[in-house]
């Protein structure tokens, strides 16, 4: 029985103007925030003062292929009285749940977009994982997808589960000297090119409108002109500063390249796009890459974007300067090969 289901109208009123007036001026500020700012249920609730049927049960734990254990479930004792709200665009919250097994859970609370998706990619990528386990180079060399877990409460709400121990790609590479000059002078390249495409009292909006109709023969040279403003090796810079020994590194960038060709295999058979630098982490114990956020999937980043993703995969100059000097040939196509495979 769901404690909500004892709220009053007066309850619910109180808690809603609570919400409009302490709540909207927290959630604008990224940084750490007090619990009850957004929620003095959750901010009260402790495992000891609830009725044995009014427990909450840690998210993630049913999987649906087989029967749960009732015996092993964890139960919430309590929430931590901090939350972590980010900087994104619609202030996710990072939200620690204490289980009654004495491990902290952190959960990321997003709002304002359908979660659903996300959770089938994740449990398609599980499928994905056990077909590759079929093929013995996969299986030799520990080729998986790292998944997780994610729980969707409504059409507009749900739960991720937090990922520790990781950093978004750009940020890796925006930790090493001279990235945000480079990275500016190249997005100040790019808006001087997409002016040309109109006339000179024309706003960049309407310039950029052009663009998008331009003959591809006007275009590449100069996307290729913008790789060559990014000269740094940043990405292989940041995993040399990761790697204590030489053998280290070696090890970093074999998991990159294997982690890599089996997420770039999987994600082109699902139709997965919008893969920007943010949507990938890169794991800071083993150096391994993890996909995030699945919003556009089964092929829609094609009709959807305004932009269509036509490239199957991502392989930038960055992350082929960081498998030099083996290269993409030696380091990725045995595995994109046999995770190929696996699949069949």
């Amino acid at each position: 029985m769901s404690l909500l289901s004892n709220f009053s109208d007066r309850k619910f009123k109180d808690l809603v103007n609570y919400r409009s007036k302490i709540g909207a001026e927290g959630e604008s500020k990224p940084g750490s925030a007090p619990l009850k700012t957004f929620s003095t249920w959750l901010d009260e609730y402790a495992l000891a003062n609830v009725e044995p049927l009014d427990y909450l049960e840690m998210p993630g734990q049913y999987g649906g292929d087989e029967r749960p254990t009732m015996s092993s479930i964890v139960k919430i004792s309590s929430f931590s009285p901090n939350v972590l709200v980010m900087s994104s665009m619609r202030r996710p919250k990072r939200l620690v749940a204490v289980g009654t097994d004495e491990v902290e859970y952190p959960w990321l609370v997003k709002g304002g977009e359908d979660l659903r998706l996300d959770q089938r990619i994740q449990q398609i990528f599980g499928i994905m994982n056990r077909l590759m386990l079929s093929n013995a180079y996969c299986r030799r060399h520990t080729m998986q997808l790292h998944t997780y877990k994610v729980v969707p409460m409504t059409s507009t709400l749900g739960l991720i589960e937090w990922v520790n121990s990781t950093k978004p790609l750009k940020s890796c590479m925006a930790d090493m000297p001279d990235f945000d000059r480079e990275f500016k002078d190249s997005q100040k390249v790019f808006g001087e090119f997409i002016k040309t495409f109109g006339k000179s009292n024309q706003s960049i909006i309407q310039c950029y409108d052009q663009y998008l109709s331009a003959p591809r023969a006007s275009v590449v040279p100069k996307m290729q002109e913008l790789w060559r403003v990014v000269k740094g090796n940043y990405l292989r810079d940041f995993i040399m500063i990761m790697a204590a020994t030489p053998e280290a590194f070696v090890t970093l960038r074999s998991r990159f390249a294997t982690s890599l060709a089996a997420l770039n295999v999987c994600s082109y058979l699902l139709g997965i796009g919008d893969r920007h630098l943010d949507n990938f982490l890169v794991n800071l114990k083993t150096g391994g890459i993890i996909g995030i956020d699945f919003g556009h999937a089964f092929g829609s980043a094609t009709e959807v974007l305004p932009v269509p993703e036509l490239v199957p995969f991502r392989l930038t100059k960055q992350m082929e300067r960081l498998l030099l000097p083996l290269g993409v040939p030696v380091l990725m196509l045995d595995p994109m090969v046999n995770t190929m495979r696996g699949k069949n």
